[in-house]
């Protein structure tokens, strides 16, 4: 396959972080192979800089960001679902009730 042109040919069947990866529109989706993609950076150009990655995790990709582009990843803030930047308050744990053994005597 050659990797000089975008291959638009790419099925994305199964799970791909990629395609739903809010970052992704900064590099051109190359090849994609079993379960590894290999991408190229928009923003390196005119430098060629081919990065391979995991289909399941663009955590090399955010990586490359992070180094090389730094500023990219600073104006887009990042937000999951596990941090609590939203207005609500995370939920107050339940209380535990202290149990006292009562005996009845005759």
């Amino acid at each position: 396959m050659d990797l000089d042109q975008e291959d638009t040919s790419l099925g994305n069947e199964g799970r791909n972080a990629f395609i739903a990866w809010k970052f992704k529109n900064y590099f051109v989706l190359k090849q994609e192979r079993e379960r590894n993609i290999t991408v190229q950076c928009k923003l390196c150009l005119p430098t060629t800089n081919l990065l391979a990655a995991s289909r399941d995790s663009t955590s090399n990709l955010k990586k490359h960001l992070k180094r090389k582009h730094p500023s990219v990843l600073l104006q887009c803030p990042e937000t999951s679902s596990d941090e609590s930047t939203s207005s609500t308050p995370p939920p107050l744990k339940q209380a535990t009730l202290g149990i006292q053994t009562v005996s009845q005597k005759d």
